[in-house]
């Protein structure tokens, strides 16, 4: 995150000219992440949302992410106030160890305070992150993590299994990542306990409670198009993914777009079932040839067969998604059913 005042109110200007670049357009969807937009002073914060509430539809889902440590309930009021009605906090875990591991400045006081002033400020739709296969983590620990999340009583729980980068604590002190067998129990043990508890798991990572899905983010998985701005952002327009340049003084000076792929038929087709089966419904084989002008079933009649007679790949009422196991091994489904085109 920038520190200095000036410059971080001249990225949250650029920020908007950028908006404005792709046209005065009214969105289904808006997007705040990065991880820091709360970090932000109340003022640039202010601007940023005032920035963006004319691009709200008045049917937008708007996600603000949220430092649980950064939140205020000045900021939460100003984000109210312009639009935003669904909060996503990165709570992580209630491990006080790993929470520091993690470099995260908050305790789990800190996480029940500031989810009870959001939800006294009006805010209904709230996610809260969890991480699992965290090192000195028992099963235990991991139950216990659990119950706490239940306790929030919010709406929508995304999971990630712990990914070891170099340069983080963990790098650092050459922890070795869980192995799957150990990931694999620590999914079904999340999946058991929030499925039992109200919770529907309708992405491989998601869990949401009374339909409260994360509209924003099945636009990624259902392969739709979206605008990504600012510093390091991806997008996907017009048939070509790009990302934006990582270099603060490039995209001050106007240069944004670092890299540009364009996306080929035969990649948008693998693209196109490597997110959409990481739903729980999958898609529709109807949908499926009328973007591609060919059926699912012709095009993969020499890979498909195994993946179904193991129970993989179910198909059935004009739809093809992926069983309980399936999703366990989606990268080994999608790799297998289609090898031959790519």
């Amino acid at each position: 995150m920038l520190t200095n005042p000036k410059q971080t109110r001249i990225y949250v200007e650029t920020v908007l000219k950028e908006i404005i670049g792709y046209g005065q357009h009214q969105y289904e969807t808006i997007f705040f992440g990065g991880g820091t937009p709360t970090a932000l002073t109340v003022d640039d914060l202010e601007l940023l949302c005032q920035g963006v509430k004319n691009y709200a539809s008045p049917s937008c889902e708007w996600t603000v992410e949220c430092n649980v440590e950064s939140t205020t309930p000045e900021k939460l009021k100003i984000m109210k106030n312009a639009g935003v009605n669904r909060l996503s906090f990165g709570v992580q875990t209630f491990k006080k160890e790993a929470l520091i591991a993690l470099n995260r400045h908050h305790n789990d006081q800190d996480i029940v305070n500031t989810i009870a002033t959001a939800k006294s400020l009006g805010f209904q739709k709230i996610n809260v992150d969890l991480i699992y296969d965290l090192p000195r983590v028992s099963d235990e620990d991991l139950q216990t993590d659990l119950q706490h999340f239940l306790s929030l009583n919010v709406n929508h729980i995304a999971t990630y299994a712990l990914t070891i980068h170099p340069n983080t604590v963990f790098g650092i002190q050459k922890v070795k990542p869980a192995t799957d067998e150990v990931s694999r129990h620590h999914y079904e043990m999340i999946y058991q306990t929030l499925t039992a508890h109200g919770y529907e798991r309708y992405e491989v990572s998601n869990f949401a409670r009374d339909q409260e899905i994360s509209r924003h983010n099945l636009t990624y998985w259902r392969n739709q198009e979206y605008i990504g701005v600012g510093l390091g952002a991806s997008g996907y327009l017009q048939g070509i993914r790009y990302t934006n340049t990582k270099n603060m003084t490039k995209y001050l000076q106007g240069w944004h777009r670092d890299v540009e792929e364009v996306i080929d038929e035969k990649m948008k087709r693998f693209e196109y079932i490597m997110l959409n089966y990481r739903l729980k419904d999958g898609f529709s084989l109807t949908e499926f040839n009328e973007i591609f002008h060919i059926q699912f079933t012709t095009l993969f009649e020499n890979t498909m067969l195994p993946l179904v007679q193991k129970g993989l790949i179910l198909i059935e009422n004009n739809r093809t998604k992926l069983s309980f196991e399936g999703m366990l091994l989606l990268d080994y489904v999608v790799l297998k059913l289609t090898k031959d085109i790519i």
